[in-house]
């Protein structure tokens, strides 16, 4: 009896031996800075461990069922064990830059490369919404590693574009897109909104922003401006006068801003006389958590947790390795330590289980959505916020949302707007000064030389000496040419074209007739729109042309009026003949629709024409007409 009880243990001991060896291990790597609050960090820190235990005990659950066992273990990484290390730590302008070779010998080789089938990598809320350059470059160092050694790495909250690129992390997926997706989110509220033309701003060097940009052009959205600031490079002042000039120079409204939060704080520390009534901001997720974010500001958030994106990480591994272990007879055989050496598991089977994590039909647990990756391994139809700024330091309130499959529900009414108004703003502002170049083109444009510009006053009519023009009795305008030498010549101008943009300038003054809700319920107010602007004229010798630069490398150089407007020296041109529309030219500049089209025409004032009661008799002659009467009588 005794000796069965002893066989009995021993067994037991056997078989849970077994079941240890059969399951598969995967580390899961936590990185966080100890600068964030101690209360914040040991409850993330719990909930980290929740997760494990509670996807561990679902496992446990299933083993009965002969389900595929996964022995998760947890590694802690304090960035502080970094940034204490001066020996392998870089002081740069944005921190500390640690060593990439220690990190891989002192964190991948010795603790992740145990065996484990795979490795998931996160970081902390807190480091997410910072940007903390020691985590960005620890996590690049350990994912270009793992990758290296072949080893399948799975991303959870971690959003940064760098990890897209699959030369440098040819195994890393993740759970959460990158911040470039949050172009896609804006673009359906750029069309909610009907705004079409913006102005860009990100930060030099900033991989997040470009990509960015790239995907606002790949949806059709005209970028005005893209403003790449150096911010470490330039003082304050020198920021304001910098975005002063840059944001006065355009006509759009809507400022789309994709930078973190630190830099975020300093923009809009500098832009705050572009802040106000009749602007829009719209804000990256990264840019939206910083503290002086303007009133009436908009923005999205990634409706997703670090914790959730933990979990469906898990959740993919979970179903992975169990979907390879019954599909493939390959052997799991990761790399322990960073030995490398050519092995069926760097040859097949770690690509085989890296196809297995992207495709298997994951769904997640709170919203019921399934889990997808692109291409690149990035995860893909996700749900975001619309947020929007009711007060000053970013009291950010949900105004809409955007489901996983672009649908986008947005409460334009729930909108406080900048300046604390209603009603949305325009698209675009009017500039309210023109330079306007043109070229002498008797009847549209004549121009008179005169000593001095205050004699263009005297002048009551205009006499061509070849085509005698009657109507314009008075001279519109004055326009000046700069010859060589700094000396100018003065001319009086005068003609349809001048007379046109003269009466187009004076504007009208219109009531849209909608309706402008004030601070208090019920009040009322008119919205009126000038459209007015002045303008001054510079006159040019030709209407231009784009030919090749003499010099090699110099490319095409615009002459004439083209080459003002192409140089920012004028911002219209006025021309109506020889002024064709062509390829060349449509390259460099937008024309409007053209007055005369092709080949001569005749112009000739414009008459009422009379239509008397017997009009209906005009079709036919008065005999044809006598003849069908003196028919039908004598018929």
């Amino acid at each position: 009896m005794f000796l069965f009880f002893i066989i009995l243990i021993f067994s037991t001991f056997l078989l849970q031996k077994a079941s240890i060896i059969n399951k598969e291990k995967v580390n899961v790597l936590f990185l966080y800075d100890n600068q964030i609050e101690e209360n914040n960090k040991n409850e993330e820190l719990l909930q980290v461990n929740n997760v494990i235990k509670q996807v561990l005990n679902e496992e446990e659950n299933n083993e009965n069922n002969n389900k595929t066992l996964i022995d998760i273990q947890l590694i802690v990484w304090p960035i502080e064990r970094i940034k204490n290390d001066k020996n392998n730590c870089k002081e740069e302008n944005y921190g500390c830059e640690p060593n990439r070779l220690w990190i891989t010998q002192d964190l991948v080789c010795t603790r992740l490369l145990n065996i484990s089938s795979l490795v998931v990598l996160t970081q902390s809320e807190r480091a997410d919404i910072t940007a903390f350059r020691p985590i960005k470059s620890t996590l690049s160092a350990v994912a270009s590693a793992l990758g290296f050694y072949r080893v399948p790495t799975i991303g959870a909250n971690i959003k940064d574009t760098e990890f897209s690129r699959k030369n440098l992390y040819p195994t890393f997926l993740r759970t959460s897109p990158p911040y470039s997706d949050d172009a896609i989110a804006m673009v359906r509220v750029l069309f909610h909104l009907e705004y079409r033309q913006i102005v860009l701003i990100t930060i030099e060097a900033d991989q997040n922003g470009a990509e960015f940009a790239a995907a606002l052009a790949a949806h059709k959205i005209h970028i005005q401006a893209h403003i790449t600031l150096n911010l470490g490079s330039k003082s304050l002042e020198e920021l304001k006068n910098n975005l002063l000039e840059e944001l006065t120079e355009y006509t759009a409204n809507t400022v789309l801003l994709c930078a973190k939060q630190s830099d975020s704080e300093i923009i809009f520390n500098a832009s705050t006389k572009f802040t106000g009534a009749g602007r829009v901001w719209l804000l990256s997720e990264a840019a939206s958590n910083a503290k002086n974010i303007p009133k009436g500001a908009l923005s999205i958030r990634l409706k997703q947790s670090m914790i959730s994106s933990l979990r469906d990480g898990l959740a993919v591994a979970k179903a992975g390795i169990k979907s390879f272990k019954q599909n493939n007879s390959l052997k799991f055989n990761p790399p322990k330590g960073c030995q490398h050496s050519v092995s069926e598991w760097t040859n097949f089977a770690e690509e085989k289980l890296f196809d297995e994590l992207k495709r298997q039909p994951i769904y997640e647990t709170l919203s019921g959505e399934q889990i997808n990756f692109n291409e690149r391994g990035d995860r893909k139809g996700m749900t975001y916020e619309i947020l929007n700024a009711k007060e000053f330091g970013g009291h950010l309130v949900v105004v809409g949302n955007l489901n996983g499959r672009g649908e986008l529900i947005l409460d334009d009414r729930a909108i406080i707007w900048p300046g604390g108004l209603r009603r949305k703003p325009s698209e675009l502002t009017l500039p309210k000064h023109l330079r306007v170049t043109l070229v002498v083109d008797p009847p549209f444009v004549y121009a008179f030389k005169v000593d001095e510009y205050s004699r263009c006053s005297k002048l009551q009519f205009l006499n061509n000496p070849t085509i005698n023009v009657e109507g314009f009795q008075v001279v519109l305008g004055f326009l000046v040419k700069n010859l060589e030498n700094n000396k100018k010549e003065f001319y009086c101008c005068s003609g349809m074209a001048v007379e046109l943009l003269f009466l187009i300038s004076e504007g009208s003054k219109r009531i849209n007739g909608e309706e402008e809700k004030g601070e208090k319920e019920g009040e009322e107010e008119l919205i009126v729109a000038d459209n007015s602007f002045s303008f001054e004229l510079k006159l040019n010798d030709s209407y231009g042309a784009v030919l090749l630069g003499e010099q090699e490398g110099e490319g095409f150089k615009l002459t004439g009026m083209i080459g003002e407007l192409d140089a920012d020296r004028a911002d219209m041109a006025i021309g109506v003949l020889a002024l064709s529309i062509n390829p060349e030219r449509d390259r460099f500049i937008d024309f409007s629709e053209p007055w005369l089209y092709h080949g001569i025409q005749i112009l000739e004032r414009w008459r009422p024409k009379r239509s008397p009661m017997e009009s209906f008799l005009q079709p036919l002659k008065n005999s044809l007409w006598l003849s069908l009467v003196i028919a039908v009588f004598l018929v």
